[in-house]
């Protein structure tokens, strides 16, 4: 469902608005209760375009998802972008002709004033942009949308400033994978200053995310000097965070952009790595930064006053104060380990909503300092506070399954003999084993007793729920991207359950998982 949105979404860029919704017009007319098809929409949108979009149709019949290499150079005031389309082969489909694809970019200068476009040419930049794919600037602002439809394609933008910087993959305007390669002084200015929002995100992450590879055994050298940009970054959006109206986007922006990607991506960029590695240096940049700032200031001003309001406003502002709270008390659990205890059992007491309520839960759940057998009282006040809530109850079983300190596996053991857990019901599934399999440090840890946990799991769920099995299998399926160890406890898990009689949707899943990868051999 969410590519089949993104995909729709290229077409509206594609398109530009007045099109695509002429478009949409025409197909709810057309086809408004009938059994419309894929084919139906996208003959809509060639209606509205005057022209067929022959290219387009591979985003429904190829898998997997395209990355973009791009290699940016620059002489005198010409910066030239030379991206390359590919994506790995799958099954069935060892060679993918290119995809069609929207790429939005702009060029900023050091305020963050746009220069390409529209807007360019309102703020005096003459920056041009010279290609030989198709380039628009549909929305007569400061993005332009080229159009990639060959393997390599090359644009040059002329006459740029010497300290413009490219905004690239505008608003997610296709749903790739980059490999962009960019300093950490290039990622702080545009995560300070870039006027489009998700830009600027993907700047600060990718800049966070250097950061906690940088300090990896084995990936030293990757992106020298990228702790010292990211804390001054993360420095640069506290004081802007002080500053941010309450609008409703701001702070939630910034609340984004603060949050460090989690380890399972970081993997991502550094498949074979150690995760359990990747987790401890990420540890260690967060306690970095949670030394970097005033969090509790942060946090002080950004509490709601005259009681709970369901709008934008609020919510943006609740969620910066949870997490500068985060930080605030990675500093607090050595430090001042009752003042932390007392400071969440007082936003639990006073809490007058159900998110303020859960943060404040996963907080004191989360505390090293605190005794398990506070924790203990802690978790069955909250359930005998809401356990006619079953949302509620589900949410108490994922806080006590993210926990991230040692035991966590135990602890979600004792919760499926709990009266509360069914695993009849899905969302109770969910819940618990779902959010267990995605604790990095619990499910990961080097005994790999939760592989094996998860394939007992695996195949008692598949003779009632193979669709709530299948979503468990997968996590075991992706032993390819982990190290050799690690990779080959999951695989043989996956192993293991393959050797029962199992219902279509696990198979599948198990034999793609086994399928044309070599086995790795364990250490020792």
């Amino acid at each position: 469902y969410e590519k089949g949105a993104e995909v729709v979404r290229m077409l509206a860029t594609i398109l530009g608005r007045e099109r695509f919704r002429a478009g949409t017009d025409a197909y709810f007319a057309d086809h408004d209760g009938s059994a419309a098809t894929v084919e139906d929409f996208v003959a809509a949108m060639e209606g509205a375009l005057g022209a067929a979009l022959p290219q387009f149709w591979r985003w429904y019949d190829q898998a997997g998802t395209p990355l973009l290499t791009v290699e940016e150079t620059r002489q005198d005031d010409a910066l030239t972008l030379a991206i390359e389309q590919s994506c790995r082969p799958t099954p069935g489909q060892a060679q993918k002709p290119p995809f069609h694809i929207p790429l939005a970019f702009g060029l900023v200068d050091g305020d963050g004033r746009d220069l390409l476009g529209a807007a360019g040419r309102g703020n005096g930049c003459p920056a041009r942009a010279e290609s030989a794919a198709e380039i628009e600037n549909p929305n007569a602002d400061g993005t332009l949308v080229a159009h990639l439809t060959a393997p390599r394609t090359t644009i040059t933008l002329r006459d740029v400033p010497a300290a413009a910087t490219v905004s690239f993959l505008r608003g997610f305007s296709a749903p790739v994978r980059v490999d962009y390669p960019r300093s950490p002084a290039v990622l702080r200015h545009l995560g300070k200053v870039d006027s489009d929002g998700f830009a600027r995100w993907d700047a600060a992450q990718s800049l966070l995310a250097a950061s906690v590879l940088e300090a990896v055994p084995g990936q030293q050298g990757r992106t020298p000097a990228a702790a010292e940009e990211a804390v001054g970054m993360v420095r640069d959006l506290v004081e802007a965070a002080h500053r941010a109206p309450d609008d409703g986007e701001a702070k939630a922006l910034l609340a984004s952009m603060l949050t460090l990607p989690p380890a399972g991506w970081l993997l991502e960029l550094a498949p074979g790595t150690d995760i359990l590695a990747i987790a401890a240096a990420w540890d260690r940049f967060a306690d970095q930064l949670a030394a970097a700032c005033d969090w509790q200031a942060l946090a002080a001003v950004n509490e709601t006053a005259g009681g709970y309001r369901p709008d934008s406003a609020d919510m943006a502002r609740r969620q910066l104060r949870q997490q500068a709270i985060w930080y605030a008390l990675r500093q607090l659990d050595e430090a001042d380990p009752r003042q932390a205890a007392d400071w969440l059992r007082e936003m639990l007491r006073q809490a007058d909503n159900m998110t303020d309520r859960l943060a404040a839960l996963q907080g004191l759940l989360n505390l090293r300092s605190l005794p398990e057998a506070d924790k203990a009282d802690v978790v069955a006040d909250f359930y005998q506070r809401w356990q006619g809530e079953p949302r509620v109850v589900d949410a108490w079983f994922s806080a006590q399954a993210r926990v991230p300190l040692p035991g966590t596996l135990a602890r979600v053991r004792a919760l499926e003999r709990s009266p509360a857990y069914d695993s009849k019901v899905p969302n109770k599934v969910r819940a618990l084993l779902l959010a267990f399999a995605a604790n990095v440090r619990n499910f990961h840890a080097a005994d790999g007793e939760a592989y094996r946990w998860a394939a007992d799991h695996v195949i008692a769920l598949d003779g009632f729920n193979p669709q709530m099995a299948s979503r468990l299998a997968k996590v075991l399926a992706e032993w390819p991207r982990f190290d050799a160890a690690r990779g080959a406890r999951m695989r043989a898990a996956l192993a293991a359950i393959g050797e029962r009689r199992l219902s279509e949707n696990v198979r599948e899943v198990v034999a793609k998982g086994l399928a044309d990868q070599p086995s790795p051999t364990l250490p020792g």
